[in-house]
């Protein structure tokens, strides 16, 4: 893949950062991903949105450590058509302008992202931040949002399948070999009284 757009600060985003209290939160709220490419001699600090969004992406983290701050993204290339990653915008709220694009990048080659139906694509994307002071960056983060990436899902699969194959040899360490018995529906049978009925076989 491309280059990603690597960001700087805007002037929005530099006048928002000159008059904020030293110790006092930065509340970033969203990241956008475009196609656009910027006009020629435009100076990226100018801008105040991206050429041509692509998609709005949720915050997915936000990490201070020290006076430094990493903050990432996640695309999931699902339903998207094709596309070249040309920007990234970091918008962030001004307490007197409100919602700012507060960093942004833009990428003349970029990175082309294949369709989702083509091929799936799960990337993950950030900034860091360097502040003279602490770092107190702030971001709501809404878990139904956030995506497992594929490497999640495998870790995931890999463990049901390891504790799936323990519970197997142990039982047949012990002499024998127990499934719960199921319905054509797929449903467990059980007693009346809710207790779940077995089929063992002795080895």
């Amino acid at each position: 893949m491309s280059k990603l757009p690597e960001l700087t600060l805007t002037k929005a985003g530099a006048a928002m950062l000159a008059k904020t209290p030293i110790g006092s939160e930065i509340p970033v709220t969203k990241w956008r991903i475009g196609d656009g490419q910027l006009p020629g001699g435009e100076d990226p600090r100018d801008r105040t949105q991206l050429v041509n969004p692509v998609r709005e992406l949720p915050i997915a983290s936000v990490k201070n450590d020290g006076n430094q701050c990493l903050i990432k993204g996640q695309l999931v290339n699902t339903e998207m058509d094709a596309f070249t990653w040309r920007e990234t915008g970091l918008y962030a709220t001004d307490p007197d302008d409100g919602e700012i694009l507060y960093a942004y990048g833009c990428e003349a080659d970029g990175a082309e992202i294949p369709a989702g139906a083509t091929q799936l694509r799960e990337i993950e994307f950030g900034v860091e931040l360097v502040f003279d002071t602490a770092a107190n960056v702030t971001a709501v983060i809404s878990k139904t949002l956030i995506f497992a990436t594929l490497a999640d899902v495998e870790n995931i699969q890999a463990a049901a399948v390891e504790t799936a194959v323990n519970q197997i040899a142990s039982q047949i360490i012990s002499g024998s070999i127990s499934t719960a018995l199921t319905a054509d529906n797929g449903a467990e049978l059980t007693t009346d009284d809710g207790m779940q009925i077995d089929a063992v076989r002795f080895l």
